[in-house]
């Protein structure tokens, strides 16, 4: 995942969250999009390569081009 500092590009979302009432809320953040993280950051290796992982409400803003 290439990254500068704290951004990094989205390459895949997950399906969202679930509410109290068990409706998926759709995610914001779309591939591609440029996010600045403030949290944890998970770093897992896939065929060699490292792909960050991160949750949504530790994005603390990101850019779409």
């Amino acid at each position: 995942v290439p990254n500068s500092g704290d951004l990094f590009i989205v390459k895949d979302v997950g399906p969202g969250f679930l509410n109290d009432k068990g409706e998926r809320l759709p995610m914001d953040i779309k591939v591609g999009d440029i996010v600045a993280v403030l949290g944890k950051i998970f770093t897992v290796y896939f065929h060699g390569t490292a792909y960050n992982i991160a949750r949504s409400v530790d994005v603390i803003a990101y850019c779409r081009e």
